[in-house]
């Protein structure tokens, strides 16, 4: 990735190909060779200012007597994926930043690269300032962009070793640190470049084929690697924090309803809408009540109900010939993969699977179980995670009724197979959207005729209704703000919903107390971990990303679009029409045939 911006450096390196399997190694070159022959005194300050900046127990000050071993090395392993290219690598890694010690190697495999820390040491003084700017950052830049660390400590010292300062960064404005000594754009264009090189001299090579890629800084220029500053992976979705502005998104507006049974059935009707009915503030709600009744969705993993209940809806509506008739292309999905899109410059844990097909000037969008989600799934929730999952719902049904008249039916046993759906439309820039999203209930308890009336109510009359352990410590406050809220946000906002209701309940599952939250202020309550700008300019990128990678597709493309935590970018590889992924119902496409 450096090779671009380091015109006086050589490399080798040996290739193997195994299977579909290519292994690659760096073999040190003639000048390599000499310049480890070399004591050099910043390679051991380095690595003292390491030792100095970490502890083998959190709990314990660094042990600044024990002799450095440079022998002694921490690697992670990581899989990433640039274009095409499956990759699999290992890098050491410097530090862990968690508040306390990690109890099993197992529990390594949760943590998010981001909460690793790049240490580096640096000469301070004007005169090192073209230098750290043209290699330090950059070489900083290739390993941390690699690893998905955020963080980097940067100790600066004089040339006796003496430490002068150290100053953080982050790996996301170390380009603009660099003040375009170098681009991000030709170091990515360059390595993908590379591996399809490597790829296409390879893979119709035996097994044990041996190969050796050699980059010469005395070639001649014609042979020497150019740089263009506009490549850049072209299958790919860069993962940027795009805080400027807040793109426009016009006011959703509802379209239609329907309903999920108990036998998770659609119904194009308003049967299962909620109406909220308070009770008294000061009233203590036990959740437990009647979890032994309780029933639990059905849907499994071999039966994954994927966007069916949209496409019936666009069925019972005759709503495919408006979509064709406007211009531009639209989106169609459920609310729920918005959110996921959204969350995702955030997210530290859970990866996602999207699955799109083009149909005419439609793009339908459907998230599918990726295979950590699968072993969620399949492994046996504990009884304190049924309770959780079930605790919710109890909630609704202490704050909802069925009928405006009457109070809510506590004796009703609950199940969560049953559903109220609402259809939106919005526009996110030049990107129309056509959304589902089961909703909690409506703060309007004067409506005759649900089923004539609810598309000329505005999205505001609608209420959300959540749970949340009572906050007793500053590590709970900042949690919550941090990934709830966020979450909050996120589905309330795309459907506007104005008002969100939560129960604050206690360990045993006893609501203590009631707080109405203002969608409004949520961003503002949690300002210093999110912005709902980078969320929904992120939302847009990805949606663009989607479009221009499909308009010139024929019709029945398909797509999957993937991510996980630590990934720097969002990847695409298309599909056979014939994939288990394919979303579209084939007596849907032969009702599409009409239009």
């Amino acid at each position: 990735m450096k090779t671009p911006f380091l015109e006086s450096d050589d490399w080798c390196i040996d290739a193997v190909k195994v299977r579909n399997m290519i292994f690659l190694c760096v073999i040190p070159t003639e000048d390599d060779k000499k310049i480890y022959q070399k004591f050099k005194p910043n390679e051991y300050w380095g690595r003292k200012f390491e030792q100095c900046m970490q502890t083998d127990d959190p709990d314990n000050e660094p042990d600044l007597r024990t002799p450095l071993n440079v022998n002694k090395d921490f690697c992670l392993v990581f899989r990433a994926k640039i274009n095409c290219h499956h990759l699999i690598y290992g890098g050491e890694t410097d530090v862990l930043e968690l508040d306390h010690k990690l109890s099993t190697d197992s529990e390594i495999l949760n943590v998010d690269p981001s909460s690793f820390v790049e240490l580096k040491t640096g000469y301070s003084g004007n005169r090192y300032t073209d230098r750290f700017r043209k290699l330090n950052l950059l070489n900083c830049w290739t390993q941390t962009y690699l690893s998905g660390i955020e963080n980097v400590l940067w100790g600066f010292q004089n040339g006796k070793g003496r430490l002068s300062y150290i100053k953080p960064y982050k790996t996301s404005t170390l380009p603009n640190e660099a003040q375009n000594t170098w681009s991000p754009r030709v170091s990515q264009g360059f390595l993908e470049q590379f591996l399809n090189f490597v790829k296409t001299t390879m893979q119709n090579e035996r097994d044990m084929t041996y190969y050796r890629f050699n980059k010469n800084a005395r070639q001649s220029p014609d042979n020497f690697v150019s740089a263009d500053d506009e490549k850049m992976a072209s299958e790919n979705l860069r993962i940027v924090m795009k805080d400027d502005y807040f793109p426009s998104f016009s006011c959703p507006s509802i379209i239609g309803f329907y309903c999920i049974d108990e036998k998770r059935q659609f119904l194009p009707s308003s049967k299962n809408l909620k109406y909220l009915l308070r009770p008294n503030p000061t009233a203590k709600l036990n959740l437990n009540s009647g979890f032994e009744t309780y029933i639990p969705k059905t849907e499994t993993i071999e039966n994954e109900e994927r966007i069916d209940s949209l496409f019936h809806w666009i069925s019972h509506n005759q709503y495919f010939s408006t979509l064709t008739q406007e211009r531009e292309y639209t989106f169609v999905c459920f609310r729920g993969l918005l959110t996921t899109i959204m969350r995702t410059p955030y997210e530290r844990q859970e990866d996602w699977f999207i699955s799109a097909v083009k149909v005419k000037n439609v793009i339908f969008l459907c998230t599918f179980h990726t295979d950590d989600k699968k072993a969620k799934i399949q492994a046996s929730k504990t009884k304190q995670e049924e309770y959780f999952e079930f605790w919710g719902r109890k909630f609704e049904q202490y704050m909802l009724t069925d009928d405006p008249r009457k109070k809510p039916d506590l004796l009703k046993p609950v199940n969560a197979n049953e559903e109220f759906c609402l259809v939106f439309r919005a526009k996110l820039n030049s990107n129309r959207l056509i959304y589902g999203g089961e909703t909690d209930g409506i703060n309007n308890r004067k409506l005759t005729d649900p089923d004539s009336q609810l598309k000329s109510i505005s999205p505001a009359e609608f209420v959300e209704l959540k749970t949340n352990r009572i906050i007793q410590s500053s590590h709970q406050d900042r949690n919550f703000k941090k990934f709830k809220l966020l979450k909050w946000w996120s589905q309330s906002f795309l459907v506007g919903i104005q008002k969100i209701i939560c129960g604050f309940r206690d360990d045993d599952g006893i609501v203590r107390q009631f707080h109405d939250f203002r969608t409004s202020d949520l961003t503002k309550m949690a300002q210093q971990f999110w912005s709902p700008r980078v969320c929904m300019r992120f939302l847009d990128d990805f949606l663009n990303f989607v479009k221009a990678t499909m308009e010139s597709e024929p019709d029945m493309s398909q797509w999957r679009f993937d991510w996980k935590p630590g990934w720097p970018q969002v990847t695409a590889e298309k599909m056979t029409p014939s994939s288990v992924y394919n979303i579209i119902p084939s007596w849907f496409l032969n009702e599409c045939k009409n239009y």
